[in-house]
């Protein structure tokens, strides 16, 4: 038998599975956990899935704890592109792109930029990285550029990314007083 995780827990620690459930064995053993501290005795009982290093990142990206889950991805030797592709993704998929509306001066919107280039930067997928320059609407026709221009960094090789996005820069071009 191969140990594939393991973990460190207290003195007072159980598996149990739940005889309720005929789903999948991973899903019904529960980690009962007990602590004490200060005389006041805690248990936590939670799926032993979720002390499965993926099931945590992605309780953490799900919530939108960005930080905290690049901090527990570095510490689990989890590819930092994960959480750097949940971020972007839910920067697109906000109808109202709210975080882009507060973006009052330029130099906002330039240090918003700086910001998705950097994510951008440790993403090894192109065509996602191409799709995000396209798609992310910037209320500033400087930052929008930069974004293109990286777009098209990108997309040297693939003639029909090169040319979506030569045809986006020439569009904005048109919009230049």
């Amino acid at each position: 038998m191969e140990v594939v995780y393991s973990m460190d827990t207290s003195v007072w620690s159980w598996l149990a599975r739940d005889i309720r459930s005929s789903g999948d064995v991973a899903d019904t053993i529960l980690f009962v956990e007990g602590t004490h501290v200060d005389g006041v005795q805690t248990f936590h009982l939670r799926n032993l899935y979720e002390t499965v290093p993926m099931e945590r990142l992605s309780h953490f990206l799900r919530a939108g704890r960005y930080a905290e889950a690049e901090a527990f991805a570095e510490e689990n030797d989890i590819p930092l592109g994960v959480v750097y592709r949940k971020r972007l993704e839910d920067i697109l998929s906000d109808p109202d792109h709210s975080s882009l509306s507060e973006l009052s001066s330029e130099d906002e919107a330039v240090a918003f930029v700086d910001q998705i280039l950097e994510l951008l930067a440790h993403m090894d997928d192109t065509a996602f990285a191409i799709d995000v320059c396209m798609r992310l609407f910037i209320p500033s026709l400087r930052s929008t550029q930069r974004l293109l221009l990286h777009a098209r960094s990108l997309a040297d090789k693939d003639t029909s990314s090169m040319a979506k996005v030569v045809d986006a820069i020439q569009r904005l071009g048109t919009c230049a007083p």
